[in-house]
């Protein structure tokens, strides 16, 4: 296969091994995208994206989440979970990983397996937002992103497909977005009860409930 046997070869969906980190999208694909994003609106409540692997801690801060998920438990919402190759884990072995964290929640958490490239960006185009789930411990930590050094594809993947965001102020300065409360809702350096990420987590999900296609 040629992604298992190519070493100089690198692709745009983080299913491979050798992913970059894409900056370009084809405004006809990207607009085609939103039409048929208004057009589906009304048949199922927000959802959020979680993109790449999930399972390592250095890439995501999973449990950021399981709070923002249990404050907002009474709202209608679902978090998608896409996993990407860096895991190095299985589609049943990720399952078992969401349905253990999540197990208060589970029923609002989907999987989508690993997909080709053509897939993968129908599901990134089907979402309402993004989450990268880069906090202060990761974006500032040598083994994360270390202070923006590394890239985090989620950002280039919202920016290029005009997502939703909730996002971290340092790693949203990166790359030069700006708080509106209607696209990107920002969040500073969280507590040890995650309370930044959770409030900003809530007030993107609010915003999408009472401005449904928005």
């Amino acid at each position: 296969r040629l992604e298992a046997n190519a070493s100089s070869v690198y692709f745009l969906t983080p299913k491979h091994t050798n992913y970059v980190v894409p900056s370009y999208f084809p405004p006809s694909f990207v607009l085609s995208s939103i039409e048929r994003k208004r057009s589906e609106t009304a048949l199922h409540p927000p959802i959020f994206l979680v993109m790449g692997g999930f399972s390592q801690k250095k890439k995501r801060n999973v449990v950021s989440l399981v709070n923002a998920m249990r404050e907002n438990s009474a709202k209608d919402f679902v978090v998608r979970f896409m996993g990407g190759t860096s895991s190095g884990a299985s589609n049943e072995s990720m399952a078992n990983l969401l349905r253990e964290t999540f197990a208060d929640d589970y029923r609002k958490i989907q999987l989508i397996p690993r997909v080709e490239a053509d897939e993968f960006m129908e599901q990134v185009g089907r979402v309402d937002a993004i989450l990268p789930l880069v906090d202060e411990g990761i974006f500032h930590w040598n083994q994360g992103y270390q202070n923006g050094s590394k890239l985090t594809s989620s950002v280039m993947w919202g920016l290029g497909f005009r997502k939703k965001m909730v996002l971290y102020k340092p790693l949203a300065e990166l790359f030069g977005v700006v708080e509106d409360n209607s696209t990107y809702f920002l969040h500073g350096q969280s507590t040890r009860w995650l309370v930044a990420f959770t409030e900003a987590f809530g007030r993107c999900l609010d915003f999408m409930l009472q401005h449904p296609g928005a």
